[in-house]
């Protein structure tokens, strides 16, 4: 929902671009959560630019409830990284944070490999910022000044 907030914030500026938002889990329990997109105040404020909490969400008793134009931008999908990624389709932008960390090399390096098939040629993978995935593919360029973002060339 962060990044729905974050384009919508730059929609002026993004005149004529298509963002179809996909968020998966291997977690039914976390992606019926997030669908709800309804938050405690702790854990709505981490992060969150004040600006951004009273613009973006609703408060409801002691939750607060995002605003129906940000959830609908964000589609809920069960998926296992262990699973044909093709069936996703073309990704231009992978946000894979703090993930592959905790795989054995060689489940990294197969996940790894299937964000090589699925994003193309200009696109991009963000893990973890302390999570380098260069020592299991040379398939990305780390971005400069961007710790865990990585471009295919």
């Amino acid at each position: 929902y962060s990044l729905a907030m974050i384009l919508k914030e730059q929609e002026s500026k993004l005149a004529g671009w298509k963002a179809d938002m996909m968020a998966t889990d291997i977690s039914t329990t976390a992606l019926d959560i997030a669908g709800r997109g309804e938050y405690p105040k702790f854990e709505v404020q981490k992060g969150l630019p004040v600006h951004m909490l009273v613009k973006y969400f609703d408060q409801v008793g002691e939750e607060w409830h995002l605003n129906p134009s940000i959830k609908s931008l964000v589609k809920f999908r069960y998926f296992n990284l262990l699973d044909n990624i093709t069936q996703l389709g073309a990704v231009d932008v992978v946000f894979c944070r703090n993930v592959v960390t905790d795989f054995t090399r060689k489940l990294r390096e197969d996940t790894l490999l299937k964000f090589v098939q699925t994003i193309p040629a200009g696109g991009y993978l963000f893990v973890g910022k302390d999570e380098d995935i260069t020592d299991v593919t040379d398939a990305f360029t780390p971005l400069d000044g961007v710790p865990g973002g990585y471009r295919k060339p």
